[in-house]
């Protein structure tokens, strides 16, 4: 089943046939809007596409609407196509609005949905449709004009009825259960959780849960509730949040009171700077790696040389046992695969580590 999120259509409440994905840890449920009988209307050749790029200008997104006919009437197939210049970074989700009212986000292609045009008065709407990638850049949207014609002239009344499942119990381990529990053992502060939830980010078969499980490790290495907030914010303004945590960590080092460690100061502050130019390549593998030194030499700053050998082992590192489970998942990220496998870190996972090294790096 595809893992796709519902919204409502235009204002007139009528919900349109995909699967919705409920973010965050509990319920999956489908809704089914009853097909009106009308033949579907298919997509033809692409057009009426829009090619955007980042700030870092590194690639280019295109996205494409198919041509639809003049007039649309019943169900009409919607087809959108993405093209990128460059194999990294994939596409996280599509995001279509209809007259700039929320639709619905689908996060696997092929790009197809079946909009049922007979949910709304006759008239012009605006179809939109942006991309985000998977290294946090939201692309410049392309719209279509729709036309609908069904003879209808008022709103039609949404008589369908909802009734939820009980549904069935889930097993010991499945992601579901697997994000629920980490959601409250970081409430609770469990923090050898980390070692059992790390793991199992790159394993969640879908993108909400895998966020869940992010989260929840977020929250045990920093303090609950708190990275949530980061995530919405560097959603809406990628970068934002990414610059902010390392201008902050920045001005720590420079702070930081270590006797005569003004060129080690200088090198953290250089090393701080690589981090923010691999995020902004999308390079997360080699920013990983990056920042898992940059913790390190965080620790020998603020605990001094006699600080003990750093290994994937030692979560009950120095003086700080949340420190050394943060160094510990840096660790795991960093060995986790190249830039183009399914195990390679995203920006999700280097927000996580970001995160750690700016709570933990150099504060008490």
């Amino acid at each position: 089943m595809r893992n796709n999120e519902m919204g409502l259509l235009g204002g007139h409440g009528a919900r349109v046939m995909k699967q919705i994905v409920l973010t965050f840890l509990f319920l999956t449920a489908l809704f089914l809007i009853p097909g009106t009988g009308t033949p579907l209307q298919t997509v033809s050749a692409d057009s009426n596409c829009a090619t955007s790029s980042p700030p870092s200008g590194s690639y280019n997104v295109t996205l494409c609407f198919g041509s639809l006919p003049n007039n649309l009437n019943g169900d009409v197939a919607i087809n959108m196509t993405v093209s990128v210049t460059q194999l990294n970074p994939k596409v996280q989700s599509i995001l279509f609005t209809l007259n700039n009212n929320y639709l619905l986000t689908d996060y696997q292609s092929p790009y197809v949905f079946a909009l049922p045009t007979t949910h709304f008065v006759d008239g012009s709407y605006t179809l939109s449709a942006s991309a985000l990638m998977r290294d946090g850049y939201n692309t410049e949207p392309t719209a279509i004009t729709l036309n609908f014609s069904n003879g209808v002239s008022s709103p039609p009344v949404n008589r369908n009825k909802f009734t939820p499942a009980l549904g069935s119990p889930r097993a010991n381990g499945s992601p579901l259960v697997v994000a629920a529990v980490g959601e409250a053992l970081s409430q609770l502060g469990e923090l050898a959780a980390v070692r059992e939830l790390a793991p199992r980010i790159r394993a969640a078969p879908s993108p909400v849960l895998r966020m869940a499980l992010s989260v929840a490790v977020a929250d045990l290495l920093g303090e609950p509730g708190e990275f949530y907030g980061i995530l919405g914010r560097e959603h809406r303004t990628p970068g934002g949040e990414v610059d902010r945590m390392l201008r902050e960590l920045r001005r720590e080092i420079r702070n930081f009171e270590s006797g005569n460690a003004a060129g080690d100061k200088r090198d953290l502050i250089g090393v701080t700077q690589q981090v923010q130019v691999l995020f902004e390549e999308a390079r997360f593998a080699e920013c990983s790696a990056v920042l898992h030194a940059l913790a390190s030499r965080l620790a020998i700053l603020r605990w001094g040389d006699a600080t003990p050998p750093v290994s994937p082992n030692t979560s009950g590192f120095c003086k700080d046992p949340r420190f050394g489970a943060g160094l510990w998942l840096l660790d795991v990220l960093q060995h986790s695969g190249p830039e183009t496998g399914d195990n390679a870190p995203d920006a999700v996972d280097i927000l996580v580590g970001l995160y750690f090294v700016h709570r933990r790096g150099l504060k008490a």
